[in-house]
């Protein structure tokens, strides 16, 4: 950073800037998001860096298959 220290890979997941793990773990930090912050949209980016085409797609497949509709019952904000 241009005022201190570069933020770590574990500080950043840390305060859920970056979401790793299983299933059950997104889901359970993408919930915490939603009923801590209560916001109008979530930005889900699937590619991070150097991961393999493979491993990119299952990451967007279980997203898909599990985060997603695990979260619709949490209701998102809307804005007028």
């Amino acid at each position: 950073s241009e005022f201190g220290n570069p933020t770590t890979y574990d500080e950043l997941q840390a305060v859920n800037n970056i979401i790793v793990g299983s299933p059950e773990t997104v889901t359970r930090k993408f919930s915490e998001i939603i009923e801590r912050l209560s916001p109008g949209y979530i930005h889900i980016y699937g590619n991070e860096g150097a991961m393999k085409h493979e491993d990119t797609m299952r990451s967007i497949e279980l997203l898909g298959k599990e985060v997603i509709p695990a979260l619709h019952e949490k209701k998102l904000k809307t804005y007028d």
